[in-house]
């Protein structure tokens, strides 16, 4: 059960009748349920529409990403009063288990994380502020702000979190991600490949956030680190041609999910009839590159 809220009215509502408008302390399993379209349902709905209503299982990446953005954004002292470090013991014993239940038992309020993922988080929080432009992005500002707006075309509610903004007058958001690799070729495919989107989000967030604070939002800055030592850091920001191309898919699928939902109907498939595969042009005909077998007259 999840504890009572200090502004638990306003929550209430956001559950039942949300309202376009920013909103800032609202718990992330509370941001889940309210009723509006965000990017990871964009994402899911090119994938198979379909999949939009079915639940999102909870994966360790996720989990360590939000205690990441709690230790970074929100500060030491919030992180110990959310986390509890799991104490290293063998659970398959009965030993480990008494050790584990009892660890459980007096951190009922607290989620455990294991002490490896915090030496981990420890490591990647030194070196995004190590970073010349990171630190100065992250130095102020606020963090896990809910905004909710109602897309202009399609007239639908629309919904994000915003990692962090230094500030609505500077127009800036930043996305905080931990991540395997933070090349820049493997940014660059991120930011188009169907999964991940990158670019479709940045001009979502962009344009939902001008919306909601009536101010204008035309920077978005994503502060990468990598997940093994020595955390590299770089930081990308969103240019115009891209944001472009990203409005366009935003609003490609939000017409899409408009035309579903007035049709009552959300396929489990994307394409209604069968579709032809055809050799790519990069594949070569490996029987030219090959002599032909030689007749054993042995």
């Amino acid at each position: 059960m999840q504890p009572e809220h200090p502004h638990q009215k306003i929550l209430d509502q956001l559950l039942h009748d949300p309202q376009p408008g920013v909103y800032t302390d609202v718990p992330f399993w509370i941001y889940l349920q309210i009723p509006a379209i965000n990017n990871s349902k964009l994402t899911r709905l090119d994938h198979c529409p379909a999949s939009i209503y079915v639940p999102q299982e909870d994966t360790d990446a996720l989990r360590f990403g939000r205690a990441l953005h709690v230790f970074t954004l929100e500060g030491p002292v919030i992180f110990q009063s959310l986390y509890a470090v799991m104490p290293e013991c063998d659970k398959r014993t009965k030993e480990g288990k008494a050790i584990y239940a009892d660890f459980m038992a007096k951190n009922l309020s607290r989620i455990p994380i294991k002490k490896t993922e915090v030496e981990m988080i420890v490591g990647m929080d030194a070196s995004l502020r190590s970073h010349p432009y990171a630190k100065t992005l992250l130095s102020q500002g606020q963090g896990e702000r809910t905004i909710i707006w109602q897309h202009d075309e399609t007239g639908a509610l629309c919904k994000c979190r915003t990692d962090w903004v230094p500030g609505d007058d500077h127009g800036i958001i930043i996305d905080l991600k931990g991540l395997a690799e933070v090349t820049e070729r493997k940014f660059v495919n991120a930011c188009i490949a169907e999964d991940r989107g990158y670019a479709r989000a940045a001009a979502f967030y962009l344009d939902g956030t001008s919306k909601a604070t009536k101010k204008k939002f035309d920077l978005f800055a994503f502060v990468c680190v990598e997940k093994e030592a020595p955390y590299k850091v770089e930081v990308y920001t969103m240019e115009d041609d891209m944001l472009a191309w990203g409005r366009q898919e935003y609003y490609r699928l939000m017409r899409y999910y408009r035309q579903l939902e007035e049709a009552g109907h959300f396929p489990a498939y994307v394409h209604g009839g069968a579709v032809p595969v055809y050799r790519p042009g990069w594949l070569k005909d490996r029987t030219t590159d090959q002599s032909t077998p030689q007749e054993d007259k042995s």
